[in-house]
C-alpha cells in the first residue's frame, strides 16, 4: 500500500473502512483509533486520518476528541430518508433508461437476475449481492446522468449498511426481483418501469427501516 500515492492512498483505505463498516465491523467503541489501524494497514497515520475524514464528510462515522472515531448509528427515520431518496432517483433513472437499453442489453439484464435468484436460493450472499449491485448499475448509467449516479454511489454505503439476504416467499419475487421492471424497460413503458423500480427499492426499504426500528428497541432496553 505505501506505494500509491498519498491521495490515492487515503482513498484506497476509505474503502477498505467502509467496506469493514458495511459487513459489520468496528461498532466496539475505540475500534477506529489512527494508531492500530495504521499499524494493522501498514501505513503511517497521515492516509488513515484522511481517510477517516473522507468516512465522516460521508457521515458513516463521526470523530471524538480523545476517543477517536465512532460509526454513525442510523435511526429509522434516517434509514428510511435515504432509501426515499434512492427510491425517486432510480425512478428517474430508469424511465430514462428505456430509450437507451438495447434488446441485447436487456437480454443479458434477464440473464443477470437469472443469476441473482439463483444465488438467493443457494444462500450465495456474496454473489447475489454482486449481481443485484451490476443490475442497477447497468440500468442507472444508461439514465444518463452522471450526477444522479454520484448521489448514489454517495449513499450507497447507508444502503448496504442496512442490507441483508433474506429467505424470500414465493410472493415476494415480483417486487424484489427485476423481470417485471427489465419487461416493461423492453416494452418502452417509462412510467410503469420507474414505478416498478421506485416500489422494488421502497421494499427493501421498509425491510431495512424494520430492522432499525428492532436495534433501537434492543438498544433502549439493554
Amino acid at each position: 500500500m505505501d506505494s500509491v500515492g498519498p491521495v490515492k492512498l487515503s482513498d484506497q483505505i476509505a474503502d477498505t473502512l467502509r467496506a469493514e463498516i458495511v459487513a459489520g465491523e468496528h461498532r466496539e467503541p475505540g475500534s477506529l483509533r489512527l494508531v492500530p489501524l495504521a499499524e494493522r494497514l501498514g501505513v503511517s497515520t497521515t492516509p488513515v486520518r484522511e481517510a477517516l475524514a473522507i468516512l465522516e464528510r460521508q457521515g458513516l462515522v463521526t470523530g471524538h476528541v480523545h476517543r477517536g472515531f465512532q460509526v454513525v448509528e442510523l435511526t429509522p427515520t434516517d434509514v428510511a430518508d435515504v432509501f426515499e431518496m434512492h427510491a425517486f432517483i432510480m425512478r428517474t433513472l430508469t424511465e430514462r433508461a428505456v430509450e437507451n437499453l438495447s434488446g441485447a442489453e436487456l437480454d443479458e439484464l434477464e440473464k443477470l437476475d437469472k443469476q441473482m435468484w439463483k444465488a438467493i436460493r443457494a444462500r450465495d450472499a456474496v454473489t447475489a449481492r454482486s449481481v443485484n449491485h451490476t443490475i442497477h448499475q447497468r440500468i442507472n448509467d444508461a439514465g444518463e446522468s452522471g450526477l444522479l449516479v454520484r448521489f448514489l454511489r454517495a449513499s450507497a454505503p447507508f444502503v448496504n449498511l442496512n442490507s441483508e439476504l433474506r429467505s424470500i416467499r414465493k410472493a415476494d419475487r415480483e417486487v424484489l426481483g427485476h423481470a417485471a421492471i427489465i419487461d416493461a424497460i423492453r416494452a418502452g413503458d417509462a412510467a410503469t418501469a420507474g414505478q416498478l423500480m421506485y416500489d422494488h427499492v421502497m421494499h427493501n426499504g421498509a425491510v431495512a427501516v424494520a430492522r432499525a426500528e428492532e436495534a433501537a428497541t434492543r438498544a433502549a432496553a439493554e
